[in-house]
């Protein structure tokens, strides 16, 4: 009976299942379906308690070594600009129309992101105190974020810029400038 199901019961259920090497995400849609489902019957009063409420998901890189297999990111590789694609960066960040207007507003903002790897956000926030042109580096604090806008609790359309503090202590940093980012 359904009723009789323990919460024991349905880890030995996903374990068999992740046992059998099927896929994570397999093993993650049996579990999700065992919780509506269980959810349902204590939501009908079917059963009492929920026995899915004490079954925690395993988390996916734990479920991959239990497997032998690895679990690694989507994207491994990283494109490095070549001496000449850095050059032509440059020149198109530099450049000008035919009548001598430059045709980026802040090119130096862009070499500086080319030689730091800074986001935009973190670019956007910098003020005179986070640099130390002395000590050839700068201080990444805070950074810009793009929201959608709100009045009370009501959307607005539209969407504004606003800065905040950086979200995680790795997202501040100290960032080194080199002799391309800040000749002397």
């Amino acid at each position: 009976m359904v009723g009789d199901i323990t919460a024991a019961d349905l880890k030995e259920v996903l374990n068999h299942w992740m046992n059998e090497d099927y896929a994570y995400t397999t093993v993650k849609k049996v579990y999700i379906v065992l919780k509506e489902y269980f959810r349902y019957l204590t939501q009908q009063e079917i059963l009492s308690k929920n026995p899915m409420n004490s079954v925690p998901m395993i988390k996916k890189s734990n479920y991959m070594t239990a497997q032998n297999k690895e679990d690694l990111p989507t994207q491994e590789t990283v494109t490095i600009f070549t001496p000449e694609e850095i050059e032509k960066f440059k020149t198109e960040a530099f450049s000008r129309f035919s009548n001598g207007k430059p045709k980026y507003q802040q090119p130096a903002a862009y070499i500086l992101m080319l030689n730091t790897g800074l986001r935009t956000g973190e670019l956007l926030c910098l003020l005179n105190s986070d640099i130390n042109l002395e000590g050839r580096y700068l201080e990444v604090r805070q950074n810009v974020k793009e929201v959608c806008r709100r009045e009370g609790t009501g959307y607005v359309p539209g969407r504004e810029v606003k800065v905040g503090k950086a979200k995680t202590a790795t997202s501040k940093h100290r960032v080194p400038l080199n002799g391309a980012a800040i000749p002397r």
